[in-house]
């Protein structure tokens, strides 16, 4: 998304007495000329301006910036002058709400909302509710229109080093899913208790990247804050879903018999597709990505045609990708009926206010090729148990059919017999990892493999997750070739290549 810069001047004194709105003109046009292009939007306040830049600037851009401002603007320096003083613009603090997922310990990838955006967003949504309440038909927050404007969000996700991790995490275990960070953009490198913006610099090694949000402090948010933070994106979520008007799922996708199917190395987390030759026909089964994942050219070709987009669960490994693939947000997304987190509330409103839509699945989708299965059932809980698979029969390149399974996080006991005979491909359940119910994990309850199967096993295998970590129990199954994304790179299989 974009970076949000806010400039206040540095006298207190001058402060009080100039209202900057009187020079909004000449404020706005100083900054559209110096970043044309990179400039998403700006807004004049009486106190602070702001602009928003797809890009990161410099220590040494943002400091000549304040000064330069001034030079451009005369009457706001002639005003500065009159003060008998010269005192210029400085880059003003900030502070982001940062959200958690409360199911898992994986609190490196953090999405993040700017704080004044969401008190704005709060703001509006209490008057649109109390709109509602009162009966007030002609209210201007009774018009979901004037209610989306201030519920758009300029997101983005926050990669920490372990240090922040190790602090977040054990203020985490005693509050709750919502954090309030403290701190602001440098450009220059770090050490220890740096915090790095995915969109600009995804590496592993990441204290040596030169852009970034320095980790100042960190607050515990309070419960009714938090309350108020649920209820405004459910409010953008019940106003505009009801305007998606989501199309039907068309019962007969790949027909065609000339279809591939791919696993992309993105990590530790899930992103599967399946495409025709000419790629009129393209679906996504998960749509993943983990920290260190900068780009991917093929990912890029196929999101580009705004393809539908299948999650076997709502965690965030399975989902990340909209983070990196900004074409998703404008996507179909269909999910299973899970409850849903803040992280991915919020990602829910986001798809929505841009144009997307999202649709719950409650049935198998039927595909030319296979199908979607539907996991439902009240002994089933957790959103391993409760999400869905794909299972398709795809001709290889020697024009023989074969059957693919991804198991997305499903543990194998719950999947039907008819799935898991026969198999000539899987994307192993979970990554590589747990794939049972029991604590101790059952090796049989893993489908047999056909010869000359394969095994695709998606993850990173990071001192953090060691996945895969039951390739053992995979070959006593006769899952003998394997496929590791993180050093195999993609999987492709399929008659077009």
């Amino acid at each position: 998304m974009a970076i949000i810069y806010r400039y206040e001047i540095v006298s207190r004194t001058i402060r009080e007495i100039i209202n900057l709105k009187e020079y909004e003109t000449d404020i706005i046009n100083s900054i559209k000329d110096s970043f044309n292009r990179e400039l998403k939007d700006c807004t004049v306040y009486e106190k602070y301006y702001e602009f928003k830049l797809y890009r990161s600037l410099s220590n040494s851009e943002k400091r000549e910036f304040g000064k330069k401002i001034l030079n451009e603007c005369i009457n706001l320096k002639y005003a500065f002058e009159l003060q008998n003083t010269k005192t210029y613009f400085r880059r003003m603090k900030q502070s982001y709400y940062a959200f958690f997922d409360n199911e898992n310990n994986e609190t490196e990838l953090i999405d993040a909302v700017d704080f004044k955006n969401m008190e704005s967003l709060l703001t509006k949504s209490k008057l649109y509710l109390s709109g509602l309440n009162i009966g007030q038909k002609n209210s201007t927050f009774n018009d979901s229109s004037a209610l989306q404007i201030s519920l758009y969000m300029d997101t983005f996700s926050l990669k920490l080093s372990d240090a922040d991790e190790r602090e977040i995490y054990n203020r985490k275990k005693h509050a709750s899913h919502v954090l309030l960070l403290e701190g602001n953009y440098s450009s220059h490198q770090y050490n220890e208790g740096s915090i790095i913006i995915d969109e600009y610099e995804l590496n592993t090694k990441f204290r040596q990247s030169q852009e970034g949000f320095s980790l100042k402090k960190i607050s515990v948010v309070d419960e009714n804050k938090i309350n108020e933070i649920q209820k405004a994106l459910e409010v953008n979520i019940e106003v505009f879903k009801s305007k998606t008007n989501p199309n039907k799922i068309n019962k007969k996708i790949f027909n065609k018999k000339k279809i591939n199917f791919e696993v992309y190395n993105v990590g530790q987390a899930l992103c599967s597709s399946l495409s025709g030759s000419d790629f009129s026909e393209v679906i996504f089964f998960d749509f993943g990505a983990s920290g260190e994942i900068t780009e991917h050219s093929t990912i890029e070709r196929l999101i580009s045609r705004y393809p539908p987009i299948f999650l076997s669960h709502i965690h965030r490994d399975h989902w990340n990708g909209i983070n990196l693939f900004k074409e998703a947000f404008k996507c179909h997304w269909y999910i299973p009926d899970q409850d849903m987190k803040i992280q991915f509330k919020k990602k829910y409103a986001e798809i929505i206010l841009s144009g997307g839509k999202v649709q719950i699945i409650k049935n198998d989708i039927a595909l030319g090729c296979g199908k979607i299965v539907a996991f439902l059932g009240s002994n089933r809980v957790e959103k391993h148990e409760t999400g869905n698979i794909l299972h398709v029969r795809l001709n290889d390149k020697n024009n023989d059919l074969k059957n693919i399974l991804v198991a997305g996080d499903q543990v194998y006991s719950n999947i039907d017999k008819e799935y898991k005979e026969d198999l000539d491909v899987l994307i192993a359940s979970h990554h590589g990892g747990t794939y049972s119910k029991t604590t101790r994990q059952n090796y049989t309850e893993i489908p047999f493999a056909n010869e000359n199967a394969v095994v695709v096993y998606s993850a990173n295998n990071t001192p953090k997750y060691f996945h895969p970590s039951y390739t053992d129990d995979y070959k006593k199954r006769q899952w003998i070739t394997e496929h590791r994304t993180y050093i195999d790179g993609d999987y492709k299989f399929g008659s077009v290549q």
